[in-house]
């Protein structure tokens, strides 16, 4: 279905909704009306317009069915514009042709025909407009319809000049409303495109200014080692010229150790910016967990005073890459044993519900001041001396991958941070 159709299928939906509204209404009114006895007397214009709202009824609900097994909607609205057309002729047949109080109906189809379509043409539906009723008004005129009239009802007489006038008037407001509706449609569908435009073009400098960001980011991060580098470099050549070589090591155990640190960020960096794709696999968490925690107590710059905890059901499966759960598990874990310091408590938790399953880290650290809470998923953005400020940047990222849901906050006895993922299930 293409958008031109999708959009003529919703506005139809209200179309329908609205004329089987007004029907209700209508004949809601009327009973109230009489019912109440406000007036004793039933017109012929009432009994036409029961007529009317009572087949918009019915032909509503025929609407409503057809919809769903309708497959060319454009086809679809222009039927029900014609047959609207040939409700309003009968209801102004009814109540009178000259005199009918419900000749508007007419202008009320050309307004939203040109909305259903955007435009569509009104000119034509004022045209078919035109044509039904100065067929009315001629078959009234010349006595033809003598058969078809209501018990009671009484036959009007028009002069010629009065009837030509009529139609006349009839014609020129139909399409000074097709004429106005067109202009209108044609301006929102203007305006719908211009916000359109402005919407790509904003989230284009949005993108601009965002990647700017980043690599203002990455540039600050990676100056720091290669300062270093440069002056261990300078200094071991100094060293070199001179003749001394006590220092060599020293500095060259310096450009190892920022070179490793460059290489990382890179890493780190490519990691973020381009993590792949979602590799959706069936996993269980509780193990990638246990083999990550053997990791964790292999790692030499991890205090041992430092406790994790591992609370994990090993009856939750979610459908993940491996890695990418390594990879988020192993930096919010750092996360957290960075924020406990020296000695503290880390307690990794896994669980699920109908909905859900939840993945929780928490620790006893400082916690994260409520001022910059919204901030720490922000690439480069760290509290941290040593840090790059990439790690819940790539966690983000990469649960993007697999909608799932993360939420950052401090926990309630305000002695740590709880970090919150949502893994739905499928």
């Amino acid at each position: 279905m293409t958008d031109s159709e999708n959009n003529i299928r919703k506005r139809l939906r209200w179309l329908m909704l609205g004329r089987l509204m007004f029907s209700i209404i209508v004949i809601a009114g009327i009973y109230f009306l009489y019912s109440s006895g406000a007036s004793r007397m039933i017109s012929v214009s009432v009994i036409g317009l029961y007529i009317f709202s009572g087949f918009i009824i019915i032909l509503s609900l025929i609407y409503s069915l057809a919809f769903y097994f309708v497959n060319n909607f454009v086809v679809f609205a222009v039927v029900q514009i014609i047959i609207d057309t040939f409700l309003v002729s009968m209801l102004i047949f009814f109540t009178g042709v000259y005199y009918s109080g419900f000749l508007f109906f007419y202008l009320i189809i050309i307004l939203y025909s040109s909305a259903v379509f955007m435009g569509g043409k009104p000119f034509l539906v004022a045209a078919f407009t035109i044509v039904q009723y100065g067929l009315l008004a001629d078959l009234k005129y010349f006595n033809l319809t003598r058969e078809f009239r209501l018990p009671g009802e009484i036959e009007p007489s028009i002069s010629g000049a009065s009837l030509f006038f009529q139609i006349t008037i009839f014609m020129l407001s139909a399409l000074l409303v097709a004429w106005l509706s067109d202009i209108l449609a044609k301006q929102l569908k203007k305006a719908r495109k211009d916000l359109k435009w402005m919407n790509e073009y904003v989230k284009r400098v949005e993108r601009l200014a965002y990647a700017g960001e980043i690599a203002a980011g990455f540039a600050h991060e990676i100056k720091n080692p290669m300062a270093s580098l440069r002056g261990a470099l300078q200094l071991a050549l100094s060293d070199f010229q001179s003749g001394r070589k006590d220092d060599i090591e020293k500095l060259g155990k310096i450009v190892l150790r920022e070179t490793d640190r460059i290489d990382e960020l890179v890493r780190n960096f490519l990691y973020f910016a381009k993590p792949g794709k979602a590799h959706k696999k069936q996993i269980c968490p509780a193990e990638e967990i246990e083999e990550i925690l053997k990791m964790m107590g292999q790692n030499k710059q991890i205090p041992k005073k430092i406790k994790i905890i591992s609370k994990t059901d090993p009856d939750c499966l979610i459908f993940m890459s491996s890695d990418h759960f390594r990879q988020i598990v192993w930096n919010l874990l750092l996360n957290a044993v960075d924020a406990v310091g020296e000695e503290g408590v880390v307690v990794l938790s896994l669980s699920r519900d109908e909905q859900n399953i939840r993945l929780n880290v928490e620790d006893t650290g400082h916690g994260i001041p409520d001022e910059i809470v919204d901030k720490v998923t922000d690439p480069f953005f760290t509290t941290k001396s040593g840090g790059s400020g990439l790690g819940l940047s790539i966690v983000t990222r990469l649960l993007s991958l697999y909608d799932a849901v993360l939420y950052i906050k401090n926990r309630d006895d305000e002695t740590g941070t709880r970090v919150e993922i949502f893994f739905g299930v499928e």
